[in-house]
């Protein structure tokens, strides 16, 4: 009997090894609200602290939520966002948007900045280009466009596909949206336990703007 529990206990400590790393795995997501107004765009960013911690060699990584940290790095992070982070309307470049501070969700372990761009008139097309993290092949950047405040359009960007052009006043077919945001969310569910967290909101929801 000894011998089994010896056993027993083995295979568990063992099985507890091989999840301890799954589960300390970070998120590979950032996550990008359009929002088309009367008089411009809003766009708020959503990232990992990991992601930031990595580009700015920051250590340890929580050190990436603290306020002093961040308004060090306030500008430099801005900078970089907004030069991998592209946004358009009917085929050219929006410029000039005033980013915020980077703003710590503890509880999400990610930061959140915002940007409005100003627009003279309503476009037709959104273009939203995205590589934010190149050195992670397997990083996601999950796009909800709304038109006020109705949810419009949907998708992921990653290495493969970098871009969105959004046709204003169109919806995605719901199916396909629920098709591909399921297979994705149980493909990263299988990575690691920690993506549930993230992956819930923008399944059901879409990434939250707020709190």
């Amino acid at each position: 009997m000894r011998g089994i529990t010896r056993g027993v206990m083995a295979a568990v400590l063992a099985f507890l090894g091989a999840v301890a790393p799954a589960a300390a795995h970070p998120a590979p997501f950032s996550y990008v609200d359009v929002r088309l107004e009367p008089d411009g765009l809003d766009l708020t960013l959503v990232v990992h602290v990991f992601d930031i911690a990595h580009e700015f060699g920051i250590e340890p990584v929580d050190r990436a939520l603290d306020p002093i940290v961040l308004n060090q790095r306030a500008h430099a992070i801005a900078t970089m966002l907004g030069d991998r982070l592209r946004i358009g309307i009917d085929g050219g470049v929006l410029a000039g948007a005033v980013w915020s501070a980077p703003e710590p969700l503890a509880e999400r372990q990610s930061l959140r900045v915002r940007a409005r761009y100003p627009m003279a008139h309503s476009p037709s097309v959104i273009t939203v280009a995205a590589a934010l993290f190149p050195y992670d092949p397997v990083h996601q950047t999950f796009v909800n466009v709304y038109e006020s405040d109705a949810l419009v359009t949907q998708t992921i960007l990653d290495k493969d596909r970098t871009r969105l052009d959004h046709i204003t006043g169109t919806r995605q077919g719901i199916r396909a949206v629920a098709q591909r945001f399921t297979a994705a969310g149980i493909h990263h569910i299988l990575i690691g336990p920690d993506h549930l967290v993230f992956l819930i909101g923008p399944l059901l929801l879409g990434a939250p703007s707020d709190g």
